[in-house]
This record gives C-alpha cells, structure tokens and sequence, in this order.
C-alpha cells in the first residue's frame, strides 16, 4: 500500500525545465503532485517547463493532462513556408507556432500574470538586451505572451515580442531555473527534469540535423546537472559550515557567562565571511525519466501518453522515499 508523502513543511518550490515534446515527463509528476496535494509554495519554470508552471499555478492541471495526451504536431506547429535555402535564410524560424498559441489561448484565455493564484517564475531570453528576463505574479503582462517567449526556440519558432522587445526560449541562459526559488527562499526544491538525450542505443547520427539536435540537448543536459550539482555543493558545504559554528558557539557559551559579551561575540561570528547565508541550505530532490523516447519536436500522443504515466510514477517513487527519510529524521 502507497502512502500519501509526509513531507516536513518547509517553504517548497516546484522547478520545471525545459524540453519541447518530452514534457509530458513533467505533467506526470504535476498531475501526482496535484492529486496527493502536495504543498508547494512557487512554481519555476522555462520554456515547456513555464507551460507546465502556468497549468499547475492557475490550476489548469486537468487541462494540461488532456493537452498531452492526445498532443499532435498539429497542436504545436505548422510547417515552415520556405521553398529553398534561400529562402530559409531570409526567415527568423522554420515553423509557426500559431496553433499552440491557440491551444493556449483556450486554456489561459487572456490572463494576466498578476491574476496566478499562487507565486510563479517564468523565464525567456531577450534578444536585445542578450539576457535571460524573469515574469513573475507581479507582472501585469498577458500569460499567453510569457509562455510563447518562454517557449520560442530560437530558429525553430518566430522570437515573441513583448514591449518592443524579442523574446525568445529561456533555456539560452537558464533552461533550470532553480537560483528564482532559493531566492525566494525555500528550502525544499523538487526538481522535475525532461531534457535528457533520447535513447538510441548504438545508433549513429548521420545528418547535419541529427548531429546539431543531439548536441544541442545533451548540452542542456549537462547544464542542468551541473546547476544541481553545484547547488548541492554549495548546500553541503554551508551545512559543514553551520556545525562548525555552533560548535564554536556552544564553547563560548560554556566558557564565557558574561550575557552581553557573548552575544557581542555571537554578533562578530554572524558577520564573519566565512558564514553563508542559510537561504543555501537546501534540499534537492530532483524527479527525472529513466528512458527517454522521443526528441524535442517529436510531438507524439502515443509517447506523451508513456511519458505522463512515467513522470506520475517516478514522482510517486522519489517523493515518496524523500517523506519517509525526512520523517525518520525528525
């Protein structure tokens, strides 16, 4: 028998990364979060992962469900208008992106930002300024704009324009976005990844397109390892850190009984460079697939419906196994 997770109420995030058709991963885990309700105080997301923020921050999640399980090319893109190379090179994209933004407009209407029902972070890379941009809860700006910014993969989709300025996918420069939340201050941040390599066995790449798509996501990949892992470092180390200080104030306390010298002390340990802020102390728990078996444009209901029940079981296994260990440890 599964238990519903126990988890020690800490501020928690939700961190959703970016991947195109391989987020259905990520709606799984939403739609177990959302049904065992789960606390979660923010929601993070870039690109897919900012679609699958906006459904679960604006309580969409039934909606999102049924948008990736039966999701079609045709519900995302049209192909593109070119003829020849020459004509390819004088676009800013290979695909329009209208029937997406259909699909959302039917399932976000024209809601503003401001309007979430609970903290939300969305990010997209601005092409002028050459920055990864944040849209926030306080943001009175139309969602739909934010979620086809954030979602604008550069030559493959047109850049969104808002307030004169070209927008376009948010993984250019942060395709995890997990440093919003530990901003915000929460200590518990459940991790949902989609953007590994899909799985090919032994297979060779033998086109230019294969080779640059393949590249291109184990690149990302990398990134977001390498964003938890240094995140997890940098945890780790502020905790050592911490022990080492109480240690150090313990002795004082045994050893000094003037009240107003020891909290003078107290004050200078406080302020020493050696001690990091605590907001760094943080729990990772990072939910991602064990197979992957599509790219990022291969918009697939078959395998979207694999992805979802994947992600709805991986979430279980992992949060699950967290609650119980974080429960004897209390």
């Amino acid at each position: 028998m599964t238990h519903k997770p126990r988890l020690p109420r800490e501020k928690t995030a939700l961190i959703l990364e970016g991947g195109g058709a391989k987020g259905a991963f990520e709606a799984g885990v939403i739609k177990y979060i959302h049904e065992k309700k789960i606390p979660v105080d923010i929601v993070c997301g870039t690109s897919v992962g900012a679609i699958n923020a906006a459904a679960f921050a604006f309580n969409k999640v039934k909606d999102l469900i049924k948008f990736w399980s039966w999701i079609t090319p045709e519900h995302v893109y049209y192909p593109w208008p070119a003829h020849s190379l020459k004509d390819l090179l004088s676009f800013t994209h290979i695909f329009t992106n209208s029937p997406l933004e259909k699909t959302l407009r039917n399932i976000f209407n024209r809601v503003r930002m401001d309007k979430s029902p609970m903290p939300i972070v969305l990010t997209a890379f601005n092409l002028q300024k050459a920055t990864v941009e944040t849209f926030d809860h306080k943001s009175k700006i139309d969602l739909v704009d934010v979620l086809m910014a954030s979602s604008a993969i550069q030559g493959i989709f047109p850049p969104r324009v808002i307030a004169n300025q070209q927008y376009i996918d948010g993984g250019n420069g942060d395709n995890l976005p997990l440093k919003y939340a530990i901003d915000e201050g929460c200590k518990r941040l459940i991790v949902a990844r989609c953007n590994i390599p899909k799985n090919n066995g032994d297979g060779t790449y033998n086109s230019f397109f294969e080779i640059v798509e393949r590249s291109f996501i184990s690149h990302f990949d990398y990134m977001s390892r390498e964003d938890i892992r240094r995140a997890n470092k940098i945890s780790e180390y502020v905790k050592r850190q911490a022990k080492k200080d109480e240690a150090v104030i313990g002795l004082l306390e045994e050893k000094i009984k003037d009240k107003a010298l020891l909290s003078n002390l107290k004050a200078k340990i406080a302020l020493m460079p050696s001690v990091i802020p605590e907001k760094f102390q943080i729990e990772i728990m990072v939910i991602e697939p064990d197979f992957m078996p599509i790219e990022i444009m291969e918009f697939e209901s078959d395998a979207s419906r694999r992805l979802l029940d994947h992600g709805y079981e991986k979430a279980e296994e992992i949060l699950t196994a967290k609650s119980e260990e974080l429960a004897e440890s209390l």
